[in-house]
């Protein structure tokens, strides 16, 4: 069972229980489960809140995804596939985040990073 970690505390919930009303911050169980689009999204907005510079025509340069695609998944016109969601990932979480994301949503890319050390 993969486990999510909340990022003020050290509780730690299964990430199959992860919710739509769930925030980067802090995640909490509900019934109606999280995919990984409202993961990007809310890192998303995290990751531009957090500074005043930052948007999407800057997540495009750094991630090298075009701002048409990034946009069309903000609105949610468009379900990103791994070629997407992996640079995207890597651009706005933090490496915990990072690593728990891959491992729950490419258990098989995850298995080949974790087979490099």
């Amino acid at each position: 069972m993969t486990f999510i970690f909340s990022q003020n505390t050290s509780e730690s919930v299964p990430a199959t229980s992860l919710t739509k009303e769930t925030s980067i911050g802090q995640f909490n169980k509900n019934e109606e489960q999280l995919d990984l689009c409202h993961f990007l999204l809310m890192g998303i907005e995290e990751w531009r809140r957090a500074k005043k510079n930052r948007n999407l025509s800057l997540l495009s340069r750094l991630t090298k995804i075009p701002y048409a695609t990034l946009k069309r998944i903000e609105y949610g016109q468009n379900k990103p596939s791994a070629e997407t969601a992996l640079p995207i990932i890597w651009a706005v979480f933090p490496v915990e985040k990072r690593l728990l994301l891959m491992r729950s949503y490419f258990p098989q890319i995850f298995e080949c990073l974790s087979n490099l050390d």
